[in-house]
């Protein structure tokens, strides 16, 4: 906080979160830093003005090295040179095409950026002049963020934390509840049982959502049930943005013909690639989907030993277990799953969970 309020002071950053970050330095209190984080300098849960849980992020700090030699070079006279607001604009545009496979239709800069002015009435010439160019140099660290990217750009769809805002290269984001986790030897009561399978439902929903509500599916390729969380209003949503890809992205990282002796050698993360045996080459697109991960790595198993997965339970069913199994491995063999589970797959699963909640919701309406 005190490196950001520096960078306030001297003007070099900015943002919507930046006023009531520095004026008020009780305004953002940690109450917690958070494991390893891969991607990101910064990562701690606070409470913001007294109440609100927030999780506060940063990919980098450094203004200056991420633009220093993007957005302005020195000229022969050590001066530094900027591109103009079109130029800039087109930079920004063509990183996010290349990078992330988007495409922002109308003002990129606005919608990426809320904070962005181009100039202030008040201000004279050389002060507008530095507002450019310490906007251009925040916009474009940022814009190398794949969680903040995602977050402020698909605000509205409610499938990731809420972003409240930016200073700098800083972020704050809605902090949501873990899933329920329990432990093989600690006994699971119906009640509890009945919540994780609402919970599973709502994870059906969130899939869903993922591969229909964007321009092409959307692939989670590092999955593990922290990487969920819950909201308030019991939605669930996914946290790590920073290994996450559209489509023809993931199938061009996947499938990139780097040269390969298995099929785990084109693999990025959990998106499961396949290595041509003939040529060996990586070719193709992503093998499996976002909803046998969810079944493979949330629904069936735990991670680390002794934790049960989200739906291992001696209350599930054997349809239940049945409809897990096999969309967690839908051919059934030994090694990783490296097809993807279909919608007869999906729709069995969530017959099964529906008549949990159903018999849970008569059980709790029951007097008692």
């Amino acid at each position: 906080m005190t490196t950001v309020c520096g960078q306030v002071e001297q003007g070099l950053a900015l943002g919507d979160l930046c006023r009531q970050l520095c004026t008020d330095p009780s305004s953002v209190l940690p109450t917690g830093c958070q494991k390893m984080h891969g991607g990101k300098s910064i990562v701690f849960h606070a409470t913001f003005h007294g109440g609100q849980d927030v999780v506060v992020k940063a990919r980098t700090l450094d203004l200056e090295t991420e633009a220093q030699g993007s957005v302005h070079y020195s000229d022969e006279a050590g001066a530094e040179v900027f591109p103009g607001v079109e130029e800039f604009t087109a930079m920004v545009a063509s990183h996010l095409s290349l990078n992330m496979n988007l495409t922002i239709e109308g003002s990129t800069l606005f919608k990426l950026w809320p904070a962005w002015v181009r100039k202030r009435e008040d201000f004279s010439e050389g002060q507008n002049k530095l507002l450019l160019e310490s906007s251009m140099k925040n916009v474009w660290t940022l814009a190398l963020d794949p969680e903040y990217v995602l977050s402020r750009l698909f605000k509205h769809y409610d499938v990731f934390p809420e972003l409240y805002g930016s200073c700098g290269g800083l972020y704050m984001v809605e902090q949501v509840r873990p899933l329920p986790s329990a432990s093989l030897l600690q006994p699971l009561s119906f009640p509890a049982w009945a919540e994780r399978v609402r919970v599973g439902l709502a994870m059906l929903d969130l899939v869903e959502e993922l591969d229909t509500m964007f321009t092409s599916p959307l692939h989670l390729c590092d999955v593990k049930a922290e990487h969920f969380g819950l909201s308030d209003n019991g939605r669930v949503k996914f946290l790590d943005l920073d290994s996450v890809q559209l489509r023809p992205l993931a199938d061009r990282t996947v499938g990139d013909s780097t040269e390969c002796g298995q099929h785990s050698d084109c693999d990025f993360f959990d998106c499961r690639g396949r290595c041509d045996l003939l040529t060996h080459r990586c070719a193709g697109g992503v093998v499996n989907n976002n909803l046998q991960l969810v079944c493979e790595k949330v629904f069936l198993g735990g991670e680390g030993w002794g934790v049960r997965g989200l739906l291992d339970s001696r209350h599930a069913s054997i349809a239940l277990r049945h409809a897990v199994a096999e969309c967690a491995n839908p051919t059934g063999g030994e090694e990783l799953a490296r097809v993807g589970a279909g919608l007869e797959m999906e729709r069995k699963l969530r017959k099964a969970l529906k008549e949990v909640a159903e018999v849970a919701a008569r059980l709790e309406g029951t007097p008692d």
